[in-house]
């Protein structure tokens, strides 16, 4: 699903949060977050970068905490699809025109002063 946040590996092995905007079953194009908002809106931007599907997965932010302290456990994460159950929290959510950050952050369990919804977990 285009836009949708992920986890993936790269050629070094390093872990990094990015953004969809095309898959396949064998490649998945990615993005860096400002390049994403770029192409979104019809701007100039590099070019989404091909991640082989195997590399990968769905979006966890216990993961991409973990990322942030330089560790993740690659076995604990779930291989990305095309929708996620992540992505079905967010459409579950009854919200279509908000901003996608403060829908994420509020079915992550954090305060968000715009909108009003129901954990899911």
């Amino acid at each position: 699903m285009r836009g949708s946040l992920v986890i993936a590996r790269d050629y070094k092995g390093v872990a990094l949060v990015r953004r969809v905007w095309e898959a396949s079953s064998k490649v998945v194009y990615l993005s860096e977050e400002r390049q994403f908002q770029q192409l979104s809106t019809g701007m100039d931007a590099l070019r989404p970068v091909g991640f082989p599907a195997a590399d990968v997965f769905a979006y966890d932010p216990t993961a991409a905490e973990a990322i942030k302290n330089g560790s993740v456990d690659w076995s604990t994460l779930e291989l990305f699809t095309a929708v996620t159950k992540y992505d079905l929290r967010l459409a579950d959510s009854g919200c279509t025109e908000c901003d996608y950050e403060d829908v994420l952050a509020e079915l992550d369990g954090e305060e968000s002063p715009e909108h009003e919804l129901e954990t899911q977990k």
